[in-house]
């Protein structure tokens, strides 16, 4: 146990908790919880392996934004990160109740025993590095896209729970800012292709801006009380491990407590929403905060059926979501769209402009029904494309003819562009459909795509150059890493000598039997019983051969391999390499695309893989997201199987550590000497690159960023409406 950890968080959860009966104590509240940070990031800076769980999250050879990806990367190092700015609201509030709040949170964070040691779980074991970063971490996004988010979590629920609408709205600044940096992150590192994936922590985190965004407009305390109540709910779904995507922290009993608390402040909030004497205002507010309770309930509600009765449950994400709850979440969209025309072009002409946007229905459905903007996607979608086209230009055009202020008209109008170019780019960007792959097996040479624009008309991979990774990963204790079998005490035992002087056999006597051990390509005819028949090179002959048919196997596909897996002894460290890194070019259309292709064996130990495809981009008009997969052996093992796990598996066959070799064949799908062969005898040289246009989105990034400039001004300038 680290007694230094654990005093530090008694000391800041105690004064915290102090803080919300005296508020003076505030302050030296919020000073003990920045010394609590400050130890936990630098733990990781520092390379305490000892820690439980800096060992889990770190490793040697890591960068600095690896070892601050991985201090957020644990529910401790979250909620630090979420205390401190509830912490600073209260103080700058001078209000109790966001301490109190921050108290409760540390306790939830303490209940993960952060202070624990390795030597607390496995009594007596010293180690040397860590088991890594989980590969979907690797990323420059992954320090500030949760800091933005989690300390916009905390100013919003410090500004909730201390009735101040301005701190709030920082709040709000900060998750909106997050929201665009996991787009970025999902877009350009993840190889999803899409700024969007319908995942329920995504899902629950624009539920959290929803309600936000609609509590600013009603500006009700009890809006934003139920916007701490989403946000806690999608604390918890981020947490709890019922993400496929985002399970980064881990499923632990904790988060579940929150999905409770979360529900009580929900309901809690909506009780107390007052009515807002602006009817249009509070119509579209209310249609925002509307969606926002939908989406929440959507994920939450499994997740707290799950959690109360022990059924396994998950909240729908992917196509799922999309079929339930996009064209009907579409459909608000357009509606609240209608409402901003109104409100903002006068009641007067409510008639007007009702019959316009029901006029853009039917319009809107015979375009779709002759063309399809998104080819391949169903003619529903395109529907929805145009509709909203139509119904969010409208609007801009009666935003921009209103007489509100400047920043107001900009703000609202950059919105509604948002909008238009989420339409225009979301369905390519989510469906995998629009992806084209093409085979790639000479690396230099031009390929010509025969795809229509606006796919790219010609192709090559070039400058492929292969590099270790640098990082020296540990494999934990508790892994099933057994010693490899003795197939020379086999053959021994059934009286012969099982010599590696290059023969193409070895012929042993048991009983007057003669077997025959095969060395260098023995070919498998068949079977007598459960043995296997084997055909010798040197002479042809049939032969019984009774030794396990793992080693016949291998020694048929690579003998080699199997003499420098025999001849290794003594080397059975758990340190290994942190994997292989294959850097390659693509040019497209005169367009040079760097890619970097990854085996890291921390997605190994994780369970969640450890091939990281080449995702690249370049930029026009329409966008094009590069995808290049490594050659593969699809008979094995899948596309997992491929030239960076061979070139990996090589290495630690040169290192003459066996038993890590057949530890990382067993994860990645193989069984055992055979196929570890088989990894060592790769020699694929068929890449394959995927293409997939994403119209616009380089305006969605554009458009993002004004908006939030143009809301910052704003909130600097509460004058502003």
């Amino acid at each position: 146990m680290d007694v230094p950890y654990l005093a530090l968080l008694a000391a800041a959860a105690a004064l915290s908790a102090a803080s919300a009966w005296r508020v003076k104590l505030g302050p030296a509240a919020l000073g003990a919880l920045a010394v609590l940070a400050g130890y936990h990031y630098a733990a990781y800076f520092a390379g305490r392996f000892d820690l439980v769980i800096v060992y889990i999250n770190a490793a040697l050879g890591q960068s600095l934004l690896e070892r601050a990806a991985g201090a957020l990367a644990t529910i401790p190092g979250a909620v630090l990160t979420m205390v401190l700015p509830l912490a600073v609201a209260g103080v700058w509030a001078r209000s109790r109740w966001p301490f109190a709040a921050a108290a409760l949170l540390l306790l939830y964070a303490a209940a993960e025993k952060p202070f624990a040691t390795v030597d607390d779980v496995f009594p007596g074991y010293g180690p040397a590095s860590g088991m890594g970063l989980n590969p979907l971490l690797r990323s420059i996004w992954a320090v500030p896209h949760p800091v933005a988010v989690l300390a916009g979590y905390g100013l919003l629920l410090g500004g909730a729970l201390a009735r101040r609408l301005d701190i709030f709205k920082w709040g709000w600044w900060l998750t909106s800012l997050g929201l665009l940096l996991g787009a970025l992150w999902s877009y350009e590192t993840f190889g999803w292709a899409g700024y969007w994936a319908w995942d329920p922590v995504e899902n629950a985190l624009l539920a959290v801006w929803l309600a936000a965004t609609a509590a600013i407009h009603l500006k009700s305390w009890g809006a934003q009380l139920a916007t701490a109540g989403i946000l806690l709910g999608a604390v918890a779904l981020n947490q709890g491990g019922f993400s496929a995507l985002h399970s980064f922290v881990g499923s632990t009993p904790t988060p579940q407590i929150l999905l409770f608390a979360s529900a009580a402040l929900t309901v809690l909030g909506l009780l107390r929403i007052a009515v807002p004497k602006d009817l249009g205002l509070g119509v579209a507010a209310g249609g925002m905060l509307a969606t926002a309770l939908v989406i929440y309930v959507v994920n939450a509600a499994p997740a707290l059926y799950s959690v109360t009765t022990g059924a396994s449950i998950a909240p729908p994400a992917g196509d799922v979501f999309v079929a339930w709850l996009l064209l009907p979440l579409a459909s608000a969209v357009y509606a609240g769209t209608a409402v901003m025309s109104i409100y903002y072009a006068g009641v007067g002409k409510w008639k007007y402009i009702v019959a316009l946007y029901a006029l853009y229905i039917f319009v809107a459905a015979a375009v779709a029904w002759v063309y399809k903007y998104a080819s391949e996607s169903p003619t529903s979608t395109n529907f929805f494309i145009y509709l909203l086209w139509m119904g969010s230009a409208t609007a801009a055009y009666y935003v921009a003819k209103s007489r509100h202020s400047p920043l107001h008209k900009a703000l609202h109008v950059a919105t509604l562009l948002l909008l238009i170019f989420i339409a225009a780019s979301g369905p390519y960007a989510y469906s995998q459909s629009y992806y084209k792959l093409l085979a790639v097996d000479s690396i230099g040479a031009r390929y010509f795509t025969l795809l229509p624009w606006p796919y790219p008309q010609s192709i090559s991979v070039e400058k492929v150059e292969v590099a270790p990774d640098g990082r020296v990963v540990e494999i934990p204790p508790n892994a099933p890493l057994r010693n490899p079998p003795n197939y020379s005490a086999f053959v021994e035992k059934v009286g012969g000598r099982f010599t590696l002087d290059g023969l193409n056999y070895t012929v042993v006597d048991a009983g007057g039997v003669k077997y025959v051990v095969v060395w260098g390509g023995g070919q498998r005819l068949g079977s007598v019983g459960e043995v296997p028949v084997v055909r010798v090179e040197r002479n042809g002959t049939a032969v019984i051969f009774p030794a396990p048919l793992d080693l016949v196997e291998a020694l048929s596909e690579n003998p080699a391999a199997v003499e420098q897996y025999l001849r290794c002894h003594g080397n059975n460290s758990a340190l290994v390499p942190g994997g292989f890194i294959i850097n390659a070019v693509l040019t497209a259309d005169g367009n040079e695309v760097p890619l970097s292709l990854r085996f890291d064996v921390s997605g190994v130990l994780k369970g969640v893989g450890a091939v990281a495809i080449g995702v690249g981009h370049f930029e026009g008009l329409v966008g094009q997201t590069v995808l290049l997969l490594p050659p593969s052996s699809l008979e094995i093992g899948g596309p997992a199987w491929d030239l960076a796990t061979a070139l990996y598996v090589k290495t630690l066959m040169e290192q003459c550590n066996p038993r890590a070799a057949l530890f990382i064949i067993e994860r990645m799908g193989g069984r055992g000497l055979a196929d570890l062969a088989r990894y060592l005898h790769q020699g694929g040289s068929v890449w394959v690159v995927a293409f997939k246009p994403v119209p616009a989105v380089t305006l969605v990034w554009t458009t993002s960023a004004a908006v939030l400039v143009i809301s910052f001004l704003m909130i600097k300038r509460p004058e502003e409406r």
